[in-house]
């Protein structure tokens, strides 16, 4: 895979339904993250299977995997990290909301495949997770894989992808306790708000505004003496901006190659 083929690759979007990014929760660390949004990425549209259903089964090297995401492929370490990364999503799911109130799990994936010698890996999407990622028009959140590739904190990726998904209207308020679900924030962790904002809302919008095509801010608000809620505000980036951090990113990820 040239560097052309590389760029080209990192620029591919990911698109999900709204009600897996808005709606659902979930605990996938930094790099389940990475790794299953570079895997929708591989997912081609509707239109390119007129007369077949997409496909479940996504295959991918190892080392063409690493090179996008900016990973040392030369460490000799790689293949165990994807492995054991394509495992644990296989044990891991997302908690969905129904329309009629009904709370359901849907696990990522329910298979995978992999083969050392040859360098190769593949999974099989769950069918109960093809509706938010498969043949998807409306109700969409979308962006693309480069913004989440530089990050490194799992909740800088969720944050953006939920700022992502509002940025159309530019302002979402979220409660704290509503906020700390969706990011699955265990209850007795982060419980004093400096934390989480230093830790948590802080760090995301740091990187977001560092490495992405947004740029948020938020403001907490105040119940008397308590921060209930926290008001996020969300930009996009002018074309010129998106342009230099894009090229500052790939420039980046291919350092940390050599």
């Amino acid at each position: 895979m040239d560097k052309i083929e590389i760029l080209e690759a990192r620029e591919q979007k990911v698109v999900k339904h709204n009600e897996l990014v808005q709606k659902s929760r979930f605990s996938l660390s930094l790099v389940e993250q990475k790794t299953i949004n570079f895997i929708i990425s591989l997912v081609k549209p509707k239109e390119e299977y007129p007369d077949r259903k997409q496909p479940l089964e996504y295959e991918f090297k190892i080392q063409t995997y690493c090179k996008i995401c900016g990973i040392d492929y030369k460490a000799g370490k790689n293949y165990k990290m994807v492995r054991e990364t394509l495992r644990e999503l296989c044990r891991k799911d997302a908690i969905m909301m129904l329309p009629d109130g009904t709370e359901t799990r849907v696990t990522w994936v329910n298979k995978f495949w992999s083969n050392k010698g040859k360098g190769w890996a593949k999974i099989r999407f769950d069918e109960d997770m093809a509706p938010y990622i498969f043949d998807l028009y409306d109700n969409t959140t979308r962006f693309v894989l480069l913004n989440i590739l530089p990050m490194k904190s799992k909740y800088s990726v969720r944050i953006y992808e939920l700022c992502r998904s509002w940025a159309g209207i530019k302002r979402k308020t979220y409660k704290i306790d509503e906020l700390r679900k969706l990011l699955m924030i265990e209850d007795g962790e982060l419980t004093n708000f400096k934390d989480f904002r230093r830790r948590v809302l802080e760090k995301a919008m740091e990187e977001i505004n560092n490495n992405t095509d947004l740029n948020i801010n938020f403001e907490p608000i105040k119940k008397g003496r308590k921060v209930v809620q926290v008001c996020l505000s969300i930009k996009e980036k002018s074309s010129i901006e998106k342009s230099m951090i894009e090229w500052k990113i790939n420039e980046a990820l291919d350092l940390e190659q050599k």
